[in-house]
């Protein structure tokens, strides 16, 4: 529960509004949306790939994965989580790779920051139409 305490946060706003919002912080943060389905509420994202090479060389990068759900018809619940994901070569042509959670508190408070200002703008376009 803890976990979802700074993972998950409310709106009161739309699926559609809440989906959109988030591919667009998504992109706006430097992700590459790999995956948006509205009807599932998935969405899949990585940042650019950084190569380090030098004696112990690896890949890195961060992925996001987002769910929004609607439980009401105005009221929709966004949850991230980011991973980071550095692999590295190994013998005979294979990879290690190591997936580690990212449990930054900031990183997510920055990221529903920034979601509710989009659902924010999102919302007053949609009045004035």
């Amino acid at each position: 529960m803890e976990l979802q305490a700074f993972q998950r946060q409310e709106f009161a706003t739309s699926k559609n509004v809440a989906f959109g919002s988030v591919v667009s912080v998504l992109q706006d943060l430097g992700y590459i949306i790999s995956t948006a389905n509205k009807d599932t509420g998935l969405i899949t994202a990585g940042s650019p790939i950084t190569t380090v090479v030098f004696f112990g060389s690896h890949m890195s990068n961060t992925k996001v994965n987002a769910f929004v759900e609607s439980f009401a018809p105005k009221r929709t619940a966004i949850r991230l989580t980011f991973v980071e994901v550095k692999e590295s070569p190994s013998g005979y042509g294979m990879k290690s790779k190591v997936d580690k959670p990212n449990y930054d508190k900031l990183i997510y408070q920055n990221a529903f920051e920034k979601i509710g200002e989009a659902i924010f703008i999102r919302e007053k376009a949609l009045e004035q139409n």
